[in-house]
């Protein structure tokens, strides 16, 4: 706990900065200070004191930012508004994390208020309202990724997966709270009598782990294989929900489903679900469904939910709305890779753990082809070009139903003519007229369709020639623009 003198000592060292920087911040903040500002002020200074290795940053009230002269702050007047709003900000930032001490200090007879701000917990950076801040200089901005995972590098053992969401539980506690047998399932093997050896199974997995108070279970186990994910407090939040709506807008719900259990209790239930809900009934000889989107497509999609999600990102669940003119799969999280590549670069995932845990269940299959199974399904079944969204706390994904190609927009055509590319490099061949003419379904005589949806994509960037001596359009071929 400061003193009045040290906080002096150190107020007096700051005011005598030449500026500005990474760790300290002056507002006049005369009478009042935005909430959503302070918050992102926290965030921002946190995380570079992690960055900095040091201890804590300052932010400071009642001085001026350029000349740092102090002018005294009526901000928040009493210590219980004080107290208030430092609760207020932990409520909405990761973990909760708060203010060190909000400090109030006389200096020449003005009132100052310090807000002692504590450096991001090693391995987690701070986020407020679902987003990361940090500052360039001494400007607030967006945490890039890269320091975004140089903090989360700094520990794996922290990772969201392998904190424990329930500990000091009896053996039985724990078999009753986890669906130990559809694990057993997955992998094809017996469930033993002995119930140690399947404890044992479960702690090699990384599902829990045992300490000299009991057993404790994983956030990684409460996610895939609780029993009640409302059983679990940091998992709770973390459902994945199905809804269909009425038309092309979000007005009118016809149907929806909720996860109640783990996701890899529900995943096939969920794919089934979608599928119902997706296809149209029709009758031949027997009656039959015929399907809108290809459900290998939606698999990869909804995998790569589960495993790319913000575990940091609150009040945002995974979630799939289907419209009558698209399917549309939410998660937490900004996409880790540019979404234009999405097809060919080795997928960067948060959660490592999970998704090296889905993969040894056959939830995710081969590393790195999901993309690559879902566009060959798209193609195969004629249907226009995924669309992805990335922004600051979430990652959408678009899938849309057969349209002829007159229908399709001139972006749709581009993007389907560089996803066709992207997925022929992927088996190291290359686009030309005759290879889009049959992904777009369009005749021999339609060539020169093709070829101004491929001087289409040419102006936008995203193809290029594959040997620049070739001349003739008849005999070009074509490679992504990363090719």
């Amino acid at each position: 706990m400061y003193t009045q003198e040290h906080l002096l000592t150190i107020l007096n060292k700051l005011l005598k900065l030449s500026g500005e920087s990474e760790l300290v911040e002056f507002k006049k903040a005369e009478n009042s200070f935005s909430d959503s500002d302070l918050g992102e002020y926290f965030s921002a200074l946190s995380n570079e004191a992690n960055l900095k290795g040091v201890s804590c940053a300052w932010l400071v009230f009642g001085v001026d930012d350029k000349t740092h002269q102090v002018q005294g702050t009526n901000y928040k007047p009493s210590k219980l508004a004080l107290d208030a709003m430092k609760k207020k900000i932990g409520d909405q930032t990761t973990n909760r994390i708060t203010f060190e001490e909000i400090h109030e200090i006389e200096y020449k007879g003005h009132r100052v208020v310090m807000f002692e701000i504590p450096a991001a917990p090693h391995g987690i950076p701070v986020a407020y309202k679902g987003h990361y801040y940090g500052r360039d200089g001494s400007s607030l901005v967006a945490l890039n990724i890269v320091e975004i995972e140089r903090i989360r590098n700094q520990g794996m053992d922290a990772s969201f997966e392998m904190r424990l969401a329930k500990d000091n539980l009896s053996a039985g506690e724990v078999l009753e709270l986890l669906n130990f047998k559809k694990l057993y399932e997955l992998i094809d093997r017996h469930v033993p009598k002995d119930t140690s050896m399947v404890l044992d199974l479960m702690k090699e997995y990384g599902l829990v782990v045992n300490g000299k108070c009991g057993w404790s279970i994983t956030n990684m186990g409460a996610l895939l294989f609780a029993n009640r994910l409302s059983d679990f407090d940091s998992v709770r939040a973390r459902e994945i929900i199905l809804r269909r709506y009425e038309g092309s807008n979000n007005r009118l719900l016809s149907a929806e489903k909720k996860s109640v259990s783990g996701y890899v209790i529900e995943f096939e239930d969920f794919l089934d679900w979608l599928e119902m809900n997706t296809s149209k009934e029709r009758f031949a000889t027997l009656r039959e469904r015929e399907v809108t989107y290809p459900k290998v497509a939606i698999r990869e999609f909804l995998a790569n939910m589960m495993v790319h999600q913000d575990f940091d990102v609150k009040g945002m669940p995974l979630t799939i709305e289907i419209f009558g003119n698209r399917m549309v799969f939410t998660n937490p999280g900004d996409s880790l890779n540019d979404i234009n590549r999405l097809i060919d670069l080795p997928p960067r995932s948060r959660n490592e753990k999970l998704a090296e845990m889905l993969l040894l269940l056959k939830i995710c299959e081969r590393r790195g082809s999901g993309y690559d199974r879902a566009v060959e399904a798209i193609e195969s079944m004629n249907l226009p070009p995924y669309k992805v969204e990335s922004g600051k706390s979430f990652t959408r994904l678009t899938m849309f139903p057969q349209k002829a190609l007159k229908d399709m927009t001139q972006s749709e055509k581009v993007q389907a003519c560089y996803q066709h590319a992207c997925l022929l490099y992927e088996e190291n061949a290359e686009l030309n007229n005759a290879s889009l003419r049959k992904r777009l379904e369009l005749g021999d005589k339609q060539s020169s369709v093709a070829s101004r949806i491929i001087t289409d994509t040419l102006n936008a960037g995203l193809i290029k020639p594959a040997n620049e001596d070739i001349h003739s359009r008849k005999f070009a071929t074509y490679v992504p623009f990363y090719g």
